[in-house]
C-alpha cells in the first residue's frame, strides 16, 4: 500500500491512494540526489498525538505496525512494505499508534 496525506480545503487531513505499478513495466520514482534518509524506532504502545508533518517525505515502513488517523476520522494500518507520502504541512494533522512493534521505518525527505 502507498498512501498519500494531504491537507485537504477544509484543513483536516486525508488519504489519499498512489498506484506505482499500474502494469507490467518496472517504474522508477526519482527522489532528491543526496537525498538523506532516516531511520526512527519507537516501542509497541507509543501515540504520537495530532501533529503535521515536518516537512514533504515518504515514510516506508519496514517492521511492526502502526495505526494513522486522519481528520474525518479514516484510520488505516501500515505495516512492513507500506509507504505513505507525507505532504500535510498545515491543518490539524493526523495521528499515530505502534499497534505492533517495535516499529521501524526509514524517511526521506523530499523537495518542497
Amino acid at each position: 500500500m502507498f498512501m498519500r496525506l494531504y491537507t485537504g480545503d477544509d484543513g483536516k487531513t486525508r488519504f489519499e491512494e498512489i498506484k506505482v505499478c499500474a502494469g507490467n513495466e518496472p517504474e522508477t520514482m526519482i527522489l532528491k540526489a543526496g537525498a538523506q534518509a532516516r531511520f526512527h524506532t519507537s516501542p509497541e504502545g507509543y501515540f504520537n498525538d495530532w501533529h503535521i508533518s515536518h516537512g514533504r517525505q515518504i515514510l516506508v515502513h519496514l517492521q511492526g505496525k502502526t495505526e494513522v488517523g486522519v481528520g474525518d476520522g479514516t484510520v488505516l494500518t501500515f505495516g512492513p512494505g507500506d509507504a505513505m507520502l507525507e505532504e500535510d504541512l498545515t491543518g490539524t494533522g493526523h495521528t499515530g499508534r505502534v499497534v505492533e512493534g517495535p516499529r521501524l521505518q526509514i524517511s526521506v525527505p523530499l523537495p518542497d
